[in-house]
């Protein structure tokens, strides 16, 4: 809540990141439909960090289907179906040009962190597949927005960099 945030720029911290789990964001159904109420919960939190200059990071903490094929992000028996199902890949690149659409003017946005701690375990075969949804993710994004920088994550709880054999994009953070 405000107080929170309200907190956190007493403490002197700069940014708060924003973890962000698909479920409030996109309906669970055939095609694509985004849910308002998941993104007014969203611009009331980039509002109270706006009012105290707290930059905002924005979190995929659960993709559709999940990233990780762990409890962490709600994938369904532990399989990172994100990697697997085309539904899943599909809608997770509209809702991140829906977020970039409607956040590429907000100043106070950082950057957009496009999956939390992807691919665990034995999910690492999947790794090809994450460089590939970052490509399509980064060039989904940048159709919209060419100027909020680009947070990516390795596998492994973000600890293994064998996913970062390109620069994905020049604005981007590992």
């Amino acid at each position: 809540n405000e107080s929170d945030i309200e907190a956190i720029a007493s403490y002197g911290f700069n940014s708060v990141r924003i973890p962000i789990n698909s479920r409030i964001l996109i309906e669970d159904e055939p095609g694509i439909t985004f849910i308002e109420k998941g993104f007014e919960i969203i611009d009331r939190c980039i509002d109270w960090c706006e009012k105290r200059n707290l930059y905002v990071f924005l979190d995929l903490h659960g993709a559709v289907g999940g990233q990780t094929g762990t409890h962490i992000d709600d994938s369904i028996n532990n399989i990172p179906r994100l990697f697997i199902d085309e539904d899943c890949y599909t809608k997770t690149l509209a809702l991140w040009q829906e977020i970039a659409r409607r956040y590429r003017d907000r100043w106070i946005v950082g950057g957009y962190d496009l999956l939390n701690e992807p691919l665990s375990g034995d999910h690492k075969k999947y790794t090809d597949r994450l460089s590939k949804f970052y490509d399509d993710c980064i060039a989904a994004i940048r159709e919209i927005d060419g100027k909020h920088m680009i947070i990516l994550e390795g596998t492994d709880g973000s600890s293994n960099p064998a996913v970062f054999t390109k620069c994905f994009d020049e604005n981007s953070v590992i």
